[in-house]
């Protein structure tokens, strides 16, 4: 399977586990892969967007039709803790929740393996199509965004695309990249 590192460090740090996405289409969905080499990765949270970001965290920005402005932020811990949010801007972003989209919500899997963890995370298109209002389907080559691995203890900010930002800022969509030539094929497994 192709995969990325998750592995700028644009404000530097000495803590930088190794981090990587895959990015998987199938026919109903997007999954994003990610893991980090951390054998103990802090994971307090448990709650639907609780703070994940102060645990261990891998997140994944999305911005399925680039031509507008508001992008999707899927952050999750080594719990499978999910805090997601949709807005143009850091500032302007709103909470989103099961109850708004019956039927066709994300779904997030935690994972442990030797010396490291991860999270799949399935997006489906429905979802996509019902969060932005837009009745046809995202192509996924012309999708952009970025992934990032972070957390509070130690203190880390890493980046697949580097944020060119003074002090950390993750939500920074003019530091987004095509995913194009980036994604898997399905290979039929379940999810």
């Amino acid at each position: 399977m192709k995969r990325v590192p998750i592995a700028a460090a644009p404000w530097g740090g000495a803590y930088r586990p190794a981090a990587f996405a895959a990015l998987t289409r199938e026919p109903e969905a997007l999954v994003f892969t990610l893991s980090a080499e951390e054998a103990e990765p802090p994971a307090r949270y448990r709650e639907l967007n609780s703070p994940v970001y102060l645990d261990s965290c891998l997140e994944a920005f999305l911005r399925p039709w680039p031509e507008r402005p508001e992008y999707l932020n899927f952050e999750m811990n080594a719990n499978g803790a999910l805090l997601l949010q949709l807005g143009p801007l850091r500032q302007e972003r709103r909470f989103l929740t099961p109850e708004e989209f019956p039927g066709c919500w994300p779904s997030v899997c935690a994972f442990r393996e030797p010396g490291g963890w991860g999270v799949r995370l399935r997006v489906p298109f429905a979802f996509l199509r019902a969060a932005f209002g837009v009745g046809a389907e995202p192509d996924p080559d012309a999708m952009c965004g970025n992934f990032y691995k972070c957390g509070e203890n130690p203190r880390h900010y890493l980046c697949y695309a580097p944020v060119r930002t003074e002090t950390p800022d993750f939500h920074r969509p003019e530091f987004f990249v095509p995913f194009r030539g980036l994604w898997n094929e399905s290979d039929g497994a379940a999810f």
